[in-house]
């Protein structure tokens, strides 16, 4: 009966994401693309229109580098909840503390794969001063071309940012430099990436005198927000890790408390009981979300694009 219940539990959770980022979906809006101009530098939109990647959709998951598609996440969400739910259940004897764990299981590859996205953006960010720093020496030496340079970088650049260098001069021999560069700077959908990317397809178009020195100045620029970010980051760790503590460490205790002690299992088997676990939990999340907030890394840059919402 609890297996049935936890399969019936994850076809729920699968069915109602697939609906919700049907939802979310939407037509993309026809906007038409500036020509760059290194003096004003242009703000065009991603590629289909969209100026967020939706949570758990194909453009989020291909931003995270997970390999699967919507339908094939959204049902391990739901088994890794069905699991948790017998799992906890099971541990503690009640079915509010299965409930709870089931859902914090659900969630588990959504964080996962979240982490992993936000870890290649930081990546990509750490390497794109060395690399600006390159670009700079071989456009204002003369010795390269733009091309040569981001094909130098896509075989002895930064880790990071190959892969996207060798899409870019694969995509180049049919699109040309500058519609490579917006195409590309869309699928890395970063704050830092946009103004480089930028700048170098106003070289293409506009000649590199002007873009070596928009590009030593956000070389710069770059440098000093990423040390400004690591210094945030490590002020605000305890922060950070008091608030997880404080999530999780109250569920621990109480789900330790009815798997071992019967009084504790029979109360919170009531309908008196489930309602207090279920309220506490809502209140928990209102302040997890809230004190999260608060010690969110610093964001000192936003992306722009015309007719849409900063990200």
């Amino acid at each position: 009966m609890r297996a049935l219940a936890a399969v019936l539990a994850g076809a729920l959770v699968w069915w109602l994401a697939d609906r919700a980022l049907v939802h979310r979906r939407g037509p993309a809006p026809a906007t038409a693309r500036p020509r760059p101009r290194l003096g004003h530098l242009p703000q065009w939109p991603r590629p289909g229109g969209r100026g967020r990647a939706v949570p758990g959709g194909p453009v989020w998951l291909a931003e995270a580098g997970a390999g699967v598609g919507p339908a094939q996440f959204w049902s391990s969400c739901g088994l890794a909840g069905g699991a948790g739910f017998i799992g906890g259940e099971w541990a503690s004897g009640t079915v509010v503390l299965g409930v709870l764990t089931g859902l914090a299981a659900a969630g588990t590859p959504f964080a996962y794969w979240a982490a992993r996205r936000q870890r290649l953006v930081v990546a990509r960010a750490e390497a794109w001063p060395d690399a600006v720093r390159f670009m700079v020496g071989a456009l204002g030496a003369g010795t390269a071309t733009l091309h040569d340079a981001m094909e130098a970088l896509a075989v002895s650049g930064p880790p990071a940012l190959r892969p996207y260098m060798e899409r870019t001069c694969r995509l180049a021999s049919h699109l040309g430099d500058a519609r490579a560069l917006e195409t590309v700077r869309g699928e890395m959908a970063d704050p830092v990436s946009d103004p480089v990317m930028l700048a170098l397809a106003g070289a293409s178009e506009e000649g590199t005198a002007t873009a070596v020195r928009v590009l030593e100045d956000l070389g710069g620029q770059i440098s000093a927000d990423l040390a400004l970010r690591e210094r945030a980051r490590t002020v605000q760790a305890q922060s950070r890790a008091a608030v997880w503590a404080c999530l999780v460490l109250p569920y621990l205790v109480l789900a330790f408390l009815c798997g071992t002690n019967p009084a504790y299992r029979a109360f919170f088997s009531t309908s008196g009981g489930a309602f207090l676990v279920a309220a506490g939990a809502v209140t928990s999340l209102c302040g997890f979300a809230a004190s999260r907030r608060l010690v969110r890394p610093l964001s000192t840059q936003r992306r722009v694009f015309a007719g849409g919402r900063p990200s």
